[in-house]
């Protein structure tokens, strides 16, 4: 699933795809490539900035169903931040969609156990809701293993679970740095950054 680590090729695709045209983040983002590492270093903290922005305009969304599903906003947030950069129109190779960076057979899973009317996964507000919905089954799923419910997200909770029935010695972050493909190591990395590495299950 696409993160925020855009390089400097696909920043100038988006800003394409949303205009139209080639706009001036394409020309700044060729420009500053044009100037070497310190062009990329300027390049990194413009997108960073950008990224920010965006964010901050769903932070509202993302604290309202954080909450709702007992998850740490901050959590949430690095999940949007990681997955699609704050961008709601965002789609992966794979068609996951939006914020959360959603792919429909999740989108049914929490629709199949939650009183949730289908809606559209661009929608801000809706996909945050389907998405931290889907974190929280994983969370409780994984017994409140954030490595494991991270790279269930990502690569897929059959995956994970293949993996941890075979291997119940290992806990969830070796089990995941061995066995998961590097995007998931790193993408759980990113994610994570710092924060504990389990939440307590939710009651049932």
């Amino acid at each position: 699933m696409p993160g925020d680590g855009w390089g400097i090729g696909e920043a100038g695709a988006v800003a394409e795809r949303r205009i139209g045209r080639p706009g001036w983040a394409l020309i700044a983002a060729v420009a500053l490539s044009a100037a070497g590492y310190a062009g990329l270093r300027l390049w990194d903290r413009w997108r960073d900035r950008t990224i920010d922005a965006r964010m901050n305009d769903y932070q509202a969304i993302i604290q309202r169903h954080a909450e709702a599903n007992d998850l740490p906003p901050d959590l949430v947030r690095a999940v949007v931040r990681v997955e699609s950069g704050g961008d709601p129109r965002a789609v992966s190779r794979t068609n996951a969609r939006g914020l959360m960076q959603i792919m429909p057979s999740a989108e049914q899973d929490v629709l199949n156990r939650r009183r949730i009317e289908r809606g559209d996964l661009f929608d801000p507000d809706y996909n945050v809701r389907i998405g931290a919905c889907y974190l929280r089954q994983l969370i409780d799923r994984f017994d409140g293993d954030l490595y494991l419910a991270l790279a269930a997200y990502n690569w897929g909770p059959t995956n994970v679970a293949t993996a941890r029935s075979a291997n119940p010695e290992l806990s969830g972050r070796p089990l995941v740095e061995r066995f998961a493909p590097d995007e998931t190591v790193e993408y759980c990395r990113r994610v994570l950054a710092g924060r504990p590495d389990r939440l307590p299950p939710r009651a049932r």
